[in-house]
């Protein structure tokens, strides 16, 4: 049983996010503005059109959204 009471969403994105690691490409204007690889599952934002995971570089919770290529 895992309890969520008092997390945060990027507790429960690293809580939700095992699975093999995906590719994120996001442009603007035609222009790559990010690319990055996940440490585990890609999600998508509940209620969004964006994304979020766990950047494998940086270690940090990355979100996101618009004119994104995710290979997951």
């Amino acid at each position: 049983m895992i309890l969520t009471a008092g997390c945060t969403d990027a507790q429960l994105a690293n809580v939700n996010a095992l699975g093999d690691g995906g590719d994120v490409k996001c442009y603007s204007g035609g222009t790559l503005i990010y690319a990055g690889r996940s440490t585990g599952k890609i999600a998508k934002v509940k209620n969004s059109t964006g994304w979020q995971f766990k950047d494998s570089h940086t270690g940090k919770f990355v979100r996101v959204s618009g004119d994104c290529l995710v290979e997951n």
